[in-house]
């Protein structure tokens, strides 16, 4: 075989099988060695005007943070992404944390926009190496949630 033919069959190579680490390694990732370990919420409430007042803790290893994502689910399937504010980050400051453990909250996540929604589903991405990891922490039904709390 010449040089520019081993050279084509090389980068044949080298692209199946960044076509094949595409898709698995994120998979891998989150099952083997996941950015958040041990996620528990501490403290989920209704709050009167029906957003969802929510406290967690969680274990996190040294992955960046790009996104957390709140959806409430109907019965039906639909989805409906909803918005989120937090009181315990600082305006302006790096939404990444360090590894190790962690307290996160309050959240205070946006009421389900239909009555329809009876599921509150929490996920989170990171970017761990060239990587996007998604993982799901929660899923919270309507009945979780306590009385409603006065803040």
């Amino acid at each position: 075989m010449s040089s520019p033919a081993r050279i084509l069959a090389a980068l044949t190579l080298l692209v199946a099988a960044y076509g094949i680490a595409l898709p698995v390694v994120p998979l891998a990732i989150r099952i083997l060695a996941p950015p958040v370990r041990n996620f528990e919420v501490t403290q989920a409430s209704r709050l009167p005007d029906g957003r969802i007042r929510l406290t967690a803790r969680m274990e996190k290893r040294h992955c960046i943070f790009t996104a957390l994502r709140f959806t409430w689910q109907g019965a039906g399937g639909d989805v409906w992404r909803v918005g989120y504010t937090t009181t315990d980050q600082p305006e302006g400051t790096d939404t990444d944390r360090p590894p190790g453990h962690q307290s996160l909250g309050p959240w205070l996540i946006a009421a389900s926009p239909t009555d329809d929604a009876h599921t509150l589903h929490i996920t989170v991405r990171h970017r761990c190496g060239p990587f996007a990891v998604v993982t799901p922490l929660a899923s919270l039904s309507e009945d979780e949630f306590s009385q409603p709390a006065l803040r």
